[in-house]
């Protein structure tokens, strides 16, 4: 009796070998890229950055969040190097060239071979320009689509009813207020006691109107009459502690002389000629701004997402 092809023992013997190296390649777990952490030099630079961006020193967590963010902007740089956009993105390829140009005037090379050079140099490594935008183009591809979403009203005004008791969202839910205003500037330059002054001058502007008042005072540089404008306005002019306090006044002390307001140059008499509380706005009128407050939070959400996955690839040697 013939014994069937299927039946002969090699053959069975090649195909389980051949099952077990296509099982074996299929669930051998791929192999980690690796990334350094940033070295104590470069997390030097970052203390050094967050405190001239602050003001103050970082503290220990704030520091481990900095070396985290740095770690994700590294992978981020990495795999679009993986994805060879190094090579390919034409802004990169721009600035690599431009580099080359400064690095040697008197170059005759062509534009191709400057790129060539420039990517045999590794130059894209060194570049913050480039480095730039080849983390944004990865975080781009995270959430490449959120900028054609919308959730909807329902969700929109849910954001837009939390929003009313939320400080932070002020400036968004609410008009600004607005104050118009004269003053009386008593400087601190041309007199040696400039709050004892303003308090004689307060005295002699009883009665009379700000056109005429203003003269008891010193010039100001942007004038002494303002039409109605908000506080934040009056903060670039006068400085915050003035818009503060004069906001403060304005719904009560129309239509009379008050103060003096200490702020940085002087002292200040105002005469508030009217005031205009803020207004909550509509949800109609602030959908627009409440739908890319929605997108931003989303794309936000999404690269967090997109970078932890990216983190399973990579190991971090620290």
């Amino acid at each position: 009796m013939k014994v069937s092809f299927l039946k002969r023992p090699w053959v069975h013997f090649v195909a389980i070998g051949l099952a077990l190296f296509i099982a074996s390649d299929t669930l051998q777990e791929p192999e980690r890229m690796v990334v350094n952490a940033p070295d104590s030099t470069r997390i030097n630079e970052l203390k050094t950055e967050w405190t001239r961006a602050t003001g103050r020193a970082p503290t220990e967590e704030q520091i481990a969040r900095l070396v985290e963010s740095e770690i994700d902007r590294e992978i981020l740089f990495q795999e679009a190097v993986r994805r060879g956009w190094h090579e390919t993105d034409l802004i990169v390829r721009q600035r690599l060239i431009r580099n080359m140009k400064f690095l040697d005037p008197a170059t005759t090379a062509s534009d191709d071979e400057l790129f060539e050079n420039a990517i045999a140099l590794s130059l894209y490594q060194f570049d913050k320009v480039t480095r730039g935008r080849l983390e944004q183009r990865v975080e781009m591809m995270s959430n490449q689509h959120v900028s054609q979403q919308d959730p909807g009203d329902e969700i929109l005004r849910q954001r837009y009813e939390q929003g009313l008791d939320n400080p932070g969202q002020r400036d968004l839910l609410f008009s600004s207020p607005k104050i118009a205003m004269s003053h009386i500037f008593i400087s601190r330059d041309t007199n040696a006691d400039p709050e004892a002054k303003a308090q004689e001058v307060l005295l002699q502007a009883e009665g009379l109107s700000p056109q005429e008042a203003v003269k008891l005072g010193n010039p100001f540089l942007h004038g002494h009459h303002f039409n109605a404008i908000s506080p934040k306005q009056y903060a670039r002019y006068f400085g915050a502690e003035f818009s503060r306090h004069l906001e403060e006044l304005a719904s009560t002390q129309q239509q009379q002389w008050v103060g003096p307001i200490n702020a940085t140059y002087g002292e200040y008499i105002v005469w508030i000629e009217s005031y205009e509380p803020a207004k909550q706005k509509t949800f109609e009128a602030v959908r627009s701004r409440l739908l890319i407050g929605w997108r931003r939070e989303e794309e936000r959400r999404l690269l967090i997402e997109f970078v932890a996955k990216l983190r399973e690839k990579y190991e971090v040697v620290r």
